[in-house]
């Protein structure tokens, strides 16, 4: 078993957990909200001042919590640098990460500073879901990703790129000005702002549980991050490192 590795896997799995049941707990409490017409920062909008109990705490906790736990978890694709491609993955997925920490303070109640890290956010994991797709379909990438695993980095990306687009030249400032009350019953972007953020985790946690499987799989290494570095032998043939990082 392969302890450093399935550290890493744990922290993401359980910010991914997190980010659930703290998203769906708020959600219910929320007297108003549905995300069929409202937006995500709107349920970590504080109704009164910052800080005070209230569905949004609670959401906002959620987002920092799986936030920085996805950053931890990808700098472990940073610890082997076999391509400038794979590197950029671990640094977009570290960036991901801290931009969806973000959230959970640069609120709806700071206006200007949300759309930009929104934009950043959703760029971010367009970029991020995009190398995935990429440095899989390489030849000799590093290990093999499932079709599923591909096909949500895709999805996510794409889903990313619509909203972050629309955060800069749709009309959500004027969606925002209007209550939730009379509102229509579904709007089209609220419903992909949601989705590519369930699709972003759902990805992340994808990643994570083939981390797991394979870091249980694994023997010994713990010490190294995940590299195996076999004995020497007293033959003049030299021996080469195993590397070992999940795609």
């Amino acid at each position: 078993m392969n302890k450093t590795k399935l550290i890493f896997a744990g922290l993401g799995a359980f910010g991914v957990f997190a980010f659930i049941v703290l998203g769906v707990i708020a959600v219910l409490m929320h007297e108003s909200f549905s995300v069929l017409n409202s937006f995500v920062g709107e349920l970590g909008k504080y109704p009164s001042g910052y800080l005070g109990f209230s569905p949004a705490f609670l959401f906002n906790i959620g987002l920092a919590i799986a936030g920085l736990t996805t950053a931890v978890f990808f700098v472990w694709y940073g610890l082997d640098k076999q391509s400038i491609l794979e590197t950029a993955f671990s640094f977009f997925g570290i960036l991901t990460g801290t931009l969806i920490a973000a959230q959970g303070v640069f609120t709806l109640n700071n206006v200007s500073a949300h759309y930009i890290f929104t934009t950043l956010l959703f760029a971010s994991a367009f970029i991020t879901g995009a190398l995935y797709v990429v440095v899989s379909l390489l030849p000799g990438s590093l290990g093999k990703a499932s079709l599923a695993g591909m096909l949500t980095a895709f999805a996510a990306a794409a889903a990313g790129a619509v909203f972050a687009v629309f955060v800069q030249i749709g009309n959500m400032p004027y969606i925002l000005g209007v209550p939730f009350a009379t509102r229509i019953k579904v709007i089209p972007f609220a419903i992909v702002e949601w989705a590519a953020l369930l699709l972003l985790f759902a990805f992340i946690g994808m990643l994570c549980v083939k981390m797991i499987l394979s870091a249980l799989k694994e023997e010994g290494s713990g010490e190294t991050g995940g590299l195996k570095i076999k004995k020497p032998s007293f033959g003049l043939k030299k021996k080469k490192q195993e590397e070992t990082l999940d795609f």
